[in-house]
């Protein structure tokens, strides 16, 4: 048996104007909301390396000064891309295979958009190699020059050297760059654009199994917000066992020694992934 709690650094206020069987709802929604946030999540990692990066070369100042301490920063953030890049991909390939099969649905959805995003965006399929320059220990920003904002590059003559393990994709896609160096921001942007779709392949796929329990969160929380505000997110699903594990219910708590379990709901996720789907649609 499940209720809806107000949890902060101060107290602890159990919220007694919800039926149990409705919080036993939003408790089973949660449940099969929490396995798409998961992936959510995963891109979200991409997206957030790949904004600070892109936001820090915006509005970087660089002078004879700061120049080697930038450039490390710059070298930082551009390994962080690459690999927060290739964990994601990694890391949602071996979790859909772990829960489903590799003749499941989702599995054969999300292989066809890697492909398609590998043979069709020259971009992406690069990013995916220059990331082993990183394992490797190789440094991959070559060129670095700017006043407001600056450029960061690669440079083909040193990649070739310092790594032999190119693919074919990679090698292509040096040979046809015009230039001997590759400007990463604009190689990231469209690398990160080609995963966006891969990434929307997944989401929309379990959007589709649990739109109905996303919906009915996603609402309660909107009422929620309505009613304590920013505060809202402090509220979170619990359930009540005493010393030997056994759930008891409200009616029971303190006549023995009461363990309190608490069952997040992750709001912010939640929030973010229902505004994107509102404006979208």
């Amino acid at each position: 048996m499940h209720y809806l709690g107000r949890f902060d650094s101060r107290e602890f206020k159990t919220v007694t104007n919800l039926k149990p069987d409705f919080c036993e709802k939003i408790y089973q929604d949660n449940l099969k909301v929490r396995e798409m946030l998961d992936y959510f999540k995963m891109w979200k990692s991409v997206n957030d390396a790949w904004l600070e990066l892109s936001e820090w070369a915006m509005n970087a100042q660089i002078d004879g000064s700061n120049l080697l301490s930038q450039q490390q920063k710059a070298e930082s953030l551009v390994r962080g891309y690459l690999t927060e890049f290739k964990i994601t991909l990694e890391h949602v390939e071996s979790k859909i295979q772990k829960d489903y099969t590799d003749n499941s649905d989702i599995y054969r959805a999300f292989k066809q958009a890697t492909h398609a995003a590998y043979d069709g965006c020259s971009e992406y399929a690069f990013t995916c190699q220059l990331r082993n320059c990183v394992e490797h220990e190789k440094e991959v920003v070559h060129g670095f020059n700017g006043c407001l904002g600056c450029k960061i590059s690669c440079n083909k003559k040193i990649l070739l050297t310092t790594n032999s393990r190119w693919k074919k994709k990679g090698r292509l896609f040096m040979d046809n760059y015009p230039r001997d160096d590759i400007d990463l921001l604009d190689l990231f942007q469209k690398s990160f654009n080609a995963l966006q779709e891969v990434m929307k392949v997944v989401i929309n796929y379990f959007m589709t199994t649990c739109r109905l329990e996303f919906t009915e969160l996603y609402d309660f929380g909107k009422s929620l917000k309505d009613q304590w505000g920013q505060q809202f997110n402090e509220c979170h699903l619990f359930h009540l066992t005493d010393e030997y594990g056994n759930v008891i219910p409200i009616e029971e708590m303190g006549l023995t020694e009461t363990k309190i379990s608490v069952d997040l709901i992750d709001w912010n996720l939640i929030f973010e992934l229902g505004d994107d789907c509102t404006r979208t649609k």
